[in-house]
């Protein structure tokens, strides 16, 4: 019971956040983060007042469903800060000030890449030492790395976990306003010839897809250089691509419903070619 009670507080966090999405820049942002943080307040009063009735349901929790809520905490509050403190003056000046954001950024991918590694393997043979609380603990450097910790509400390594989404999603963004301040495309205000006119989940479900196929460069390109390309081309903001595609993970019943459309709609057109030429 309980895990679907965690599952159910973050489908609702997902359409709040959704909802959310029509609101201006800033505003979004600091919308957003509110909509987050109480969402994770959510998850973590049902953690404590409830347990856990198998580790593969405690696992879940704390590499799947709490990081991910958690993510967008950290990833909205950086945003605003990066907002707020862009400093005034030339494009090289608020250029500089970014570009030292995406250091920091790298700096704690080195730091941590040993899990990062894992955790983007989609391997599983670590995950009770990572996302159990019991033996997480009991790594004699656990005071070291998390000191101020909650032991009941976290292992620790689930918040290194929502760090590194976020900061997926912090270098998409740092990416898309430096190339705002020189003028590129992917942020220009300029009339493309083509517009993507379906919705932006559908267009990130297509994304994923020609990758996962190898369809583009026989695979070898990286989601964000592609979301980029798509962006660009079709004068599309893309920049909520991680959240989108795990939105995509979480449907319940057809998770491919526009490519399954896609497909459905070509093979409408050829009958509609054969019955005519019959």
């Amino acid at each position: 019971f309980m895990i679907e009670k965690l599952k159910e507080v973050e489908q609702e966090f997902i359409a709040k956040i959704h909802e959310n999405e029509q609101l201006q820049k800033l505003n979004s942002y600091k919308k957003a983060f509110e909509i987050s943080k109480e969402y994770l307040d959510k998850l973590k009063s049902q953690v404590s007042i409830n347990t856990f009735l198998s580790d593969q349901d405690e696992i879940s929790y704390f590499k799947e469903i709490k990081p991910n809520v958690n993510s967008l905490v950290i990833y909205y509050k950086c945003i605003i800060d990066i907002e707020s403190q862009l400093p005034l003056g030339s494009i090289e000046i608020k250029k500089s000030f970014l570009e030292g954001r995406f250091r920091k950024l790298l700096h704690f991918h080195d730091e941590y890449s040993e899990l990062i590694s894992y955790f983007r393997s989609q391997n599983t043979n670590l995950d009770k030492q990572y996302f159990l609380r019991t033996l997480a603990q009991k790594n004699h450097n656990f005071d070291l790395l998390f000191p101020e910790i909650d032991k009941v509400q976290s292992t620790g390594y689930d918040i290194i976990i929502a760090t590194f989404i976020a900061y997926e999603k912090i270098e998409y963004f740092l990416q898309n306003r430096i190339r705002q301040l020189e003028h590129s495309p992917l942020e220009s205000k300029q009339e493309f010839q083509f517009r993507w006119t379906d919705s932006k989940i559908d267009l990130v479900e297509l994304i994923y897809a020609l990758l996962e196929k190898g369809s583009v460069n026989n695979g070898n390109v990286e989601i964000k250089t592609l979301i980029a390309f798509f962006s660009q081309n079709f004068n599309i903001s893309l920049d909520e691509f991680y959240r989108i595609y795990y939105d995509i993970k979480s449907r319940k019943n057809n998770k491919t419903k526009f490519i399954d459309g896609l497909s459905d709609a070509l093979h409408l057109k050829m009958e509609r070619e054969n019955d005519y030429n019959q």
